[in-house]
């Protein structure tokens, strides 16, 4: 467990000093189980264009149709079905607009806009990147940081070398908790809260070692492995030396998550995921470049959720 390994980074007499707190906080060392998603088969249509600049007609789609959408929308963005009011409710307000792609919109939109929904999106990653840690892991660890610094600054010669490092690293997790909250209201985009999944605590500790991030990197952001020659450069800057990666050059980790982030390979992996994610297929090569274009900008990303999400292979009419 994460936890336990993180004491193994205090010497014998600092974890002696962590035992009252570890006691009080009553810290479980098993971690979070995962359930596999299930599995939904549905037909897949093409979008439609009707002749003359007419859109197409959806009298002929049934109600179960229109609430069977309505609750994909709902368990894809929210984690949970719709209540039968809400169904309803969603099923009128696309009634009344014609079933329309502008009609969907309006509607996936009031749910992205929700706090839920940039929640859902967090956990999503975290589960690909981070073991699906939650807010209540990341706290222990920076509970566990902040007593410690307490501690250390309370000693007659404290470490100066020790306290920078425990305060490295609990601004690296502060700043992984605050990512959601932070995502929601348009401080960060989605490749910030990426750098912030990268630069922590626990990410370290799943990927232990210069290759085993490089590697876990290009997989979580890219959907791919690293190339010999990539694997090398970015080993060697993560280790503090001067490379080129990815036609950038740097000479830090933190360097090497900068370029991770904000190369367009990033935005071409994050029109993988939604593709896996809301078609349960993967896109063709044009749909990744035309969709990755999308999400590099800072509202791109929901243009990008809102553009699979509308389109008549994921509504099933």
């Amino acid at each position: 467990m994460r936890l336990a390994k993180a004491l193994l980074f205090l010497s014998p007499m600092k974890i002696l000093l962590l035992a009252p707190f570890l006691g009080l906080m009553g810290i479980a060392l098993l971690g979070p189980g995962c359930k596999k998603a299930e599995v939904i088969k549905r037909n897949v249509y093409k979008d439609t264009t009707i002749g003359g600049n007419r859109p197409p007609d959806y009298s002929g789609v049934a109600d179960a149709q229109v609430d069977a959408y309505i609750n994909r929308l709902y368990i894809d963005l929210l984690g949970q079905e719709a209540d039968s009011r809400t169904v309803a409710s969603g099923r009128e307000k696309l009634r009344f607009g014609g079933l329309s792609m502008a009609s969907r919109a309006q509607f996936a939109a009031e749910i992205l806009e929700t706090r839920a929904a940039d929640d859902r999106i967090f956990a999503h990653w975290s589960a690909r990147m981070l073991n699906g840690s939650d807010s209540a892991e990341i706290q222990t660890f920076i509970n566990l940081w902040i007593y410690t610094l307490e501690i250390e600054k309370k000693k007659p010669s404290p470490d100066a070398f020790y306290i920078q490092v425990l305060e490295q690293l609990l601004a690296r997790d502060l700043a992984l908790q605050n990512s959601r909250a932070d995502f929601h209201a348009g401080i960060i985009t989605i490749q910030g809260m990426f750098r912030r999944m990268l630069d922590n605590y626990i990410y370290d500790e799943i990927n232990m070692g210069s290759e085993n991030f490089v590697k876990a990197s290009f997989e979580n952001l890219y959907h791919r492995q690293p190339t010999a020659s990539e694997l090398a450069a970015g080993v060697k800057m993560a280790d503090g030396q001067p490379a080129i990666l990815l036609q950038a050059d740097g000479a830090s980790k933190p360097e090497l998550m900068d370029i991770f982030v904000s190369n367009p390979e990033c935005n071409e992996g994050i029109a993988v995921e939604l593709y896996n994610a809301y078609l349960l297929r993967k896109p063709t090569p044009a749909e990744i470049v035309a969709h990755g274009q999308l999400a590099k900008t800072p509202q791109g990303f929901r243009t990008l959720q809102l553009s699979l999400l509308t389109s008549a292979e994921y509504a099933g009419f």
